[in-house]
């Protein structure tokens, strides 16, 4: 059938490996999946066009769920799906990855989820015995298990979804669908949140004329802290970051400890990604959540091909794009503070990482005692512990940084000052200046080396987590 030679198409084109590569599969539009930023010519064979189903799946740390249904099927919202056709969801899921493009694991398991509950796509894998009927089997919160039986919707039809959720109040990422960037002071005042949901200008609005409002709203009001939300941004136009990726660097009162963290996931991808490497390596930008779905050193800039038969559209890669060092040999941007998503997370309208961002800079505590974490130089993630004690007014610490050999090394120059700890420490033969502040179990900090500044982030050990030698 021809959705089966596509979808084998699809397949022999993902071998390359490259998120940018790819087939750009027949998808009912009406099932409003992101395609590319420039609109696809449909196929010159009238039949072959993917439908989708009357639910929408997400693969969460604790399993795929049901996020999104029609009317019909408002009883499966929120359950585990544990089947899918003839296959566990786990089989399921390797039948249909090799059809799904993608530069690393984070953007397969992004995209795999709009991948199953496209019905031509779980025929022509073996999942279901006929791309007209898809038995799903679901588990509720209690354990119960149902079995409901799910038809494509009509081509071109649109669903009025129902969330899992159920309410009309949305987290603060999703807010503003129309804009591709927006922002926004949180209630303390002091801390701005920005979204940067597409590395294409608005309409109303150029990423220049935005960075240029986004800043102003530092320089006057205050801002002692910036939080960027490029998650789920799938790039665009990379030479458009430029005014953005000035502007922080410009922007000094951010690059305090705590002063300014990147939201990342497996959503954000190419351009976007060419932001993350950008406040990585020049800025001591805090990355946290997940690792992006797109590789620091890659290929992109696809062009497209129109196959002379099918009227399919192949979207292949022209450029090589080194981002990052040259040693750089992860397969994606990684956080420095990994945070994951459960489902209980998005049913309660709790957003982990933005959570995480602000209990890292809620109040103060005493620096008192040992922390453990991460120093971030550039591509780089090094494991560090840190040791602050006080007598009377005088300070002391010590280090231990076991990429450099460093082991419980005495700080040099302790001091407090405005509620920070200012001191210094050796590193690769020269000397490093660093600043850090705490707040409740929590410690965020730069690290200056030969004049480039990095982030420090580590949380208090508790007692029994303290090594032998540290414990009272």
């Amino acid at each position: 059938a021809h959705h089966e030679v596509a979808t084998e198409l699809a397949r022999i084109i993902t071998l390359v490996g490259d998120g940018h590569t790819r087939l750009t599969l027949p998808f009912d539009e009406g099932a409003g999946f992101f395609t590319g930023h420039s609109r696809t010519e449909p196929p010159g064979i009238p039949d072959l066009v993917f439908r989708h189903l009357p639910v929408r799946l997400h693969l969460f740390a604790d399993g795929l769920f049901v996020t999104r249904a029609s009317s019909d099927f408002r009883h499966v919202l929120g359950s585990r799906v544990v089947r899918i056709g003839r296959m566990s969801v786990d089989d399921a899921i390797a039948a249909v990855s090799p059809t799904v493009h993608h530069d690393n694991p984070q953007q397969l398991s992004d995209l795999l989820a709009l991948w199953l509950v496209v019905p031509e796509l779980l025929h022509a894998r073996g999942v279901v015995a006929t791309p007209g009927r898809v038995p799903l089997e679901v588990e509720d919160a209690a354990g119960v298990r149902a079995a409901v039986e799910l038809r494509p919707v009509p081509l071109g039809a649109s669903v009025e979804w129902l969330d899992a959720r159920q309410t009309d109040a949305v987290p603060l990422m999703e807010r503003e669908p129309t804009r591709r960037h927006w922002f926004v002071p949180l209630p303390n005042g002091r801390t701005l949140y920005a979204r940067y949901r597409e590395v294409l200008d608005d309409n109303d609005e150029t990423i220049a004329e935005f960075a240029d409002r986004l800043f102003a709203h530092v320089r006057d009001n205050g801002i002692e802290r910036l939080v960027l939300d490029i998650r789920g941004n799938v790039g665009g136009n990379g030479f458009l970051n430029g005014p953005l990726v000035r502007g922080v660097v410009r922007a000094e009162p951010l690059w305090a400890p705590g002063g300014l963290f990147v939201l990342i996931d497996r959503g954000t991808f190419s351009a976007a990604v060419m932001l993350a490497i950008d406040l990585e390596s020049r800025t001591p930008a805090i990355l946290v959540g997940e690792a992006t779905g797109g590789k620091p050193n890659g290929y992109g800039d696809s062009r497209r091909v129109r196959l002379p038969e099918t009227g399919l559209t192949i979207r292949a890669s022209t450029l090589y794009w080194q981002l990052s060092d040259p040693r750089d040999e992860r397969d994606a941007v990684t956080p420095h503070v990994p945070v994951a998503t459960r489902f209980n997370d998005y049913h309660d309208m709790r957003d982990p990482a933005l959570d995480t961002v602000l209990a890292m800079v809620g109040g103060s505590s005493d620096p008192i005692g040992v922390w453990e974490g991460t120093l971030g130089l550039e591509y780089q993630r090094f494991d560090v512990r840190l040791s602050f004690a006080r007598d009377g007014a005088a300070w002391s610490g010590v280090i231990t940084l076991p990429a450099v050999g460093a082991n419980e090394l005495p700080l040099e120059g302790v001091q407090l000052s405005d509620g920070e700890l200012l001191f210094r420490f050796r590193i690769g033969g020269g000397l490093a200046t660093a600043r850090v502040r705490s707040a409740s179990a929590v410690m965020t900090g730069t690290v200056d080396v030969a004049g480039s500044v990095f982030p420090l982030v580590l949380s208090r050990l508790a007692d029994d987590e303290l090594p032998p030698s540290r414990r009272e």
